[in-house]
């Protein structure tokens, strides 16, 4: 069983948590050469955009296709974009680069705008 630094893996409360959050009418499936490869969530705000959650697949992530979706985000919002990240996942890099910065923090999450 793989352990994860923030949590641990608790298969349970993963299956929970993700019935839970996932709400199917507000996901857009990503869809690449026909095939669907992931999903993001985007929330509007009185104030703000956020991008809830942005996935793949691990065969199509690093092929610039997370980069472009939020480029396209970004180039399209009316307010600015805002996101957390576990402090431990490495996509917080592409955040970064992509001009995103820690606006706050918790013990576990980075907050970007």
């Amino acid at each position: 069983m793989q352990s994860f630094p923030t949590w641990g893996w608790d298969k349970d409360w993963q299956k929970r948590n993700f019935a839970e959050i996932f709400k199917t009418e507000k996901a857009k499936i990503i869809v690449f050469e026909k095939k669907d490869i992931g999903y993001w969530e985007v929330g509007e705000r009185e104030v703000e955009t956020v991008l809830i959650s942005i996935r793949l697949l691990p065969k199509y992530q690093r092929r610039g296709i997370g980069t472009k979706i939020i480029e396209d985000l970004l180039d399209n919002a009316q307010k600015p974009v805002r996101l957390q990240v576990l402090k431990v996942n490495p996509a917080k890099k592409l955040y970064e680069r992509l001009g995103f910065e820690i606006f706050d923090e918790t013990d576990t999450h980075f907050f970007l705008s």
